[in-house]
């Protein structure tokens, strides 16, 4: 894999050199193999990086390789986690509001273990203390 800076010596084309020039000072090294190092990348259909079911347009979209940073070693926040992260916080967020307008100790114990669930909490480092709750 060639550096910008070598691809730029290498062509005489003006435009080429040009848009080798702003992936420099967008700090593009290692161009991505998928978005030719502009950080974005055309969909074959409108679902994008998310997938999905599309429609029938070709769509721009980040690149869902390096997630937007055009370089191939150096990648942006993968959209796909963050939008899972991102439901995950707000199922326990709700869990645990419900919690709070429930009554009784082991029912907030159920609330707890159904927050822990959806956070991917592994059984085992559960309390040995731990009595199982009672659904509300």
């Amino acid at each position: 894999m060639k550096s910008i800076h070598e691809l730029m010596r290498e062509t005489t084309d003006p435009f080429r050199q040009g848009q080798y020039s702003l992936m420099d000072m967008m700090g593009v090294e290692y161009p991505c193999d998928k978005c030719s190092g502009k950080g974005v990348r055309a969909y074959g259909s409108t679902a994008t990086w998310g997938g999905g079911i599309g429609g029938q347009a070709i769509t721009n979209g980040v690149c869902d390789v390096c997630w937007g940073t055009g370089d191939y070693y150096r990648h942006g926040m993968d959209l796909r986690v963050l939008r899972s992260k991102n439901l995950m916080e707000k199922k326990a967020a709700s869990l645990a509001l419900e919690g709070l307008e429930t009554d009784g100790e082991h029912h907030k114990q159920w609330y707890l273990e159904r927050i822990l669930e959806q956070l991917s909490i592994d059984k085992s480092l559960w309390p040995d203390s731990y009595t199982e709750g009672i659904a509300p």
